[in-house]
Order: C-alpha cells, then sequence, then structure tokens
C-alpha cells in the first residue's frame, strides 16, 4: 500500500479484514514502514481521532521500530531477533525484504507456529534416526557374534586336525609307510 493512501482508506481495508494485524507501506522512493492495526484503531477511536486523521496519508502512522528481515534469514534467527524486542511489540508483523525490497509481511504468530511444526518434525526425525541408530547396533552386535562363533566352529576341528597330522609326523612307522607309499608313485 502507498505511504500516501488517506487513512480512511486503509481503515475500510482494515475493517473488512479483521485478521489482518498490520498493513506495509511503500514510499515512492522505495522506502517501506509498517502500520500496525492496534496502533491505527487506537489513535482513530480517540476523541476527534477519526476527524483528525482520516485525509492525512497512511505514512504517519509507521511505526519507529518495526522489525525487518531478509527472505533467505532462518526463521529461528528472526524469531530470536522478534522476541528481543520491547514486550509489546514481540508479536508484531516482521517486514520481509528481499535484496532491500518490500517482498511482503509474515505474523510472528504463523512464524512461531511453523518453526514449531519444523521443530515437531526435527524431533521426529531424530527419534526415526536414533531407533535405526538402535537397529544397526543389535545387527553389527549380532554380525560381530556370528562371526566369532563361525571362527570358534572353525578352529576347533582345524586345530584338531593340525594336532593329528603333527602327532602322525612324529611316528616313525607311519613315515615308513610313507616312504613305501612314495616310492611307489
Amino acid at each position: 500500500m502507498s505511504g500516501d493512501t488517506p487513512v480512511e482508506q486503509v481503515a475500510k481495508v482494515l475493517d473488512a479484514e479483521p485478521r489482518l494485524e498490520a498493513l506495509a507501506t511503500i514510499e515512492a522512493d522505495g522506502s517501506f514502514g509498517l502500520v500496525l492495526r492496534s496502533t491505527l484503531t487506537q489513535q482513530l477511536g480517540r476523541q476527534f481521532g477519526y476527524a483528525l486523521f482520516a485525509r492525512k496519508p497512511i505514512h504517519v502512522f509507521n511505526e519507529a521500530n518495526f522489525l525487518s528481515c531478509d527472505a533467505s534469514e532462518e526463521p529461528v534467527k528472526v524469531i530470536t531477533q522478534a522476541v528481543q524486542r520491547a514486550e509489546a511489540a514481540i508479536y508484531d508483523d516482521i517486514v520481509v525484504t528481499e535484496r532491500g525490497a518490500y517482498h511482503g509481511l509474515v505474523s510472528m504468530r504463523l512464524l512461531m507456529a511453523h518453526s514449531k511444526d519444523l521443530l515437531a518434525r526435527s524431533m521426529a526425525e531424530v527419534d526415526a534416526l536414533e531407533l535405526q541408530n538402535q537397529r544397526l547396533d543389535q545387527l553389527n552386535r549380532a554380525q560381530r557374534e556370528f562371526v566369532a562363533n563361525v571362527t570358534h566352529e572353525l578352529r576347533a576341528p582345524l586345530n584338531t586336525m593340525l594336532g593329528v597330522a603333527n602327532l602322525l609326523s612324529l611316528d616313525p612307522a607311519l613315515s615308513e609307510a610313507r616312504q613305501h607309499a612314495q616310492s611307489r608313485t
């Protein structure tokens, strides 16, 4: 909305859209501001408020210290900045820019709800990864036990065969039979 729009037109827009908490104003030079419903209705509701301000440009109600962020900023960073504001301003809408130009408004309540959903999904993903990690640990343990058991089962008979072969090689009678068998071939 242009910063030169008369207050009475903005009041009509806000009356028609009860969920709208704020409006951004854009000046001819590209600068922008933020007009809060609460501030505007409070001023217009005072004695002679509507009569005094109805024809004035809406930019007279621009907030002095509104929060602005770039569209690429992480929601957590924006929420952190918002909660560092004065208590009364924490839930004020946030002006979103892209490369310095006005891009839109975001509701702090909506941003926090979105972040809550992201956190819930992240926690669910962490739980799923922990469960997968436990399953992989169980599989790894089973694999180690299998290898240990197979190694033991192979070692026992092999050691027995090696021991018998060593004993047989020490037996002189067997050595003569072996020599006799070799001479036949």
